[in-house]
């Protein structure tokens, strides 16, 4: 029976992500689609002196999952629009779901779940022992990852056709958010699965707060 189009964007199978090789070269899981031009684009980068290299990739549903319950029982920070962590308890049930979904999206709601959509650093730059946050204060300008996402960010002149939204730039069909980068040419699994055919929206659609952080 074949693996239903929801499944694929939902994070419910894997049979869209590359092979087991392929995954243990790039340390993640990844859409299959997505191998070759990473590859193609950390080339780009290392002849600019970067490291590009994925912090996360795919998510399943049960890694999402566990991201949100982690964070509405303290166990994970939960913070505000600058990085701050917040008191959870000082939060009603309402504001929690929201101060959760400023950094992390709704299990089944993760364009994480495509395999599309990755969260990568510069390891050249990464100072030894330093755990990575994907916060703005590393890749804003000064940051340690500064540099390159302002190189995976190019002038509005240098824009493909892949960007997704107004404030986005795409270098060769990647679309480059503020800690979050998505291939395009792979960003809706579900038009390729038959979700759209049948009508069905992908998840998270509707959720700004979500879009442009890490999803």
């Amino acid at each position: 029976m074949p693996t239903s189009p929801t499944a694929y964007v939902t994070g419910q199978t894997d049979e869209h992500l590359c092979s087991p090789g392929q995954s243990e070269s790039l340390g993640v899981r990844v859409h299959r689609d997505v191998v070759r031009p990473f590859l193609e684009l950390q080339s780009e980068a290392r002849e600019q002196g970067f490291d590009l290299q994925i912090l996360s990739g795919f998510r399943s549903f049960d890694d999402q999952l566990s991201i949100w319950n982690r964070k509405a029982t303290g166990q994970r920070a939960v913070l505000d629009s600058n990085a701050v962590p917040l008191d959870i308890a000082q939060l009603d049930p309402r504001e929690l779901a929201f101060a959760i979904l400023r950094w992390s999206a709704l299990p089944g709601a993760s364009r994480h779940h495509w395999g599309t959509d990755l969260d990568v650093y510069d390891a050249a730059a990464q100072p030894d022992g330093y755990e990575i946050e994907l916060i703005p204060e590393e890749v804003n300008p000064g940051g340690m990852f500064g540099p390159l996402h302002e190189w995976l960010d190019p002038r509005p002149e240098r824009c493909g056709a892949g960007a997704l939204a107004p404030e986005l730039r795409s270098r060769r069909g990647w679309v480059h958010g503020t800690t979050h980068h998505r291939y395009s040419a792979r960003h809706d699994p579900s038009h390729r699965h038959g979700a759209r055919r049948r009508g069905a929206r992908a998840p998270g659609r509707d959720l700004p707060t979500v879009r442009d952080q890490h999803q």
